[in-house]
């Protein structure tokens, strides 16, 4: 079974399945369109053999792989370096899925949990990393995403595209459409997940409250996105209820434009 919303391109990831990263690989490909593989431990990463798998099944279900890399911290020259060569290994290793995006957190330590800025220096070397690390990955798009804790605004001096987390928006007490109203257009994903009324996120949308989730998916029906939207929450019944929340937010869409 192939899970769809309509008038969006669904995504969903590697950890929909609660599974090693082949199975859940192979699992998220038969049953999405737009799959993201997350590499976020560069020490385990899935073998060669794991990779020639995923990317038969992906072209066979004919879906489109990105990959999720490891968080990278631009706090001086040598954690940014360390975090170049944690990058580079997960490009190389996932070159047999043709990847489409690859997204990264791009890390600022003074700047968590405060509504803070990057410094010049800092700026300075996480343009040159994506833009040493846009090259080693072409013909695929480097999307930067916004982080929890951080000010959503971090990362607006990065002339590249963007995958926004508005679960992360949520969070933080953030209204994303407004965030969203001047940048989706360079919004290749947008990730989406439940948040409860504790904190704890990557929840299904199900625990977010039917205002809340009907404010994102009407705004992006009306402003006819055409990027992909990813249910980023871990759990096979995690998603497909988030899958149902969806579409019966776009029957209360329908009916309202129909009215």
């Amino acid at each position: 079974m192939r899970f769809s919303i309509p008038e969006l391109r669904l995504g969903c990831t590697s950890f929909t399945r609660k599974a090693d990263y082949q199975e859940g690989m192979l699992y998220a490909c038969t049953h999405c369109e737009n799959v993201t593989l997350l590499l976020t431990d560069p020490e385990s990463l899935p073998s060669r053999e794991d990779m020639k798998v995923i990317a038969a099944s992906a072209k066979e279900n004919d879906t489109a792989v990105s990959v999720h890399l490891p968080d990278v911290f631009f706090d001086n020259a040598i954690s940014a370096c360390h975090g170049y060569g944690d990058v580079l290994a997960c490009i190389e290793a996932s070159a047999p899925l043709g990847p489409q995006y690859f997204i990264i957190h791009a890390e600022f330590s003074a700047c968590k949990n405060s509504h803070g800025l990057p410094d010049d220096d800092s700026k300075e070397l996480c343009l040159d990393f994506f833009k040493r690390a846009g090259e080693a990955m072409k013909p695929a798009l480097l999307l930067a995403e916004n982080i929890e804790s951080y000010n959503p605004y971090a990362w607006d001096f990065l002339p590249f595209s963007r995958c926004v987390d508005v679960g992360h928006l949520i969070k933080d007490g953030i209204d994303p459409i407004r965030f969203l109203r001047n940048r989706l257009n360079s919004t290749k994903i947008i990730h989406f997940h439940g948040v409860d009324p504790s904190g704890r996120d990557h929840l299904p949308l199900t625990v977010l409250k039917r205002s809340a989730l009907d404010n994102v998916l009407f705004f992006l029906w009306e402003s006819h996105y055409d990027g992909i939207v990813t249910f980023e929450c871990f759990g096979e019944t995690e998603f497909e209820d988030s899958v149902l929340a969806a579409k019966e937010s776009y029957n209360r869409f329908r009916q309202r434009h129909m009215s």
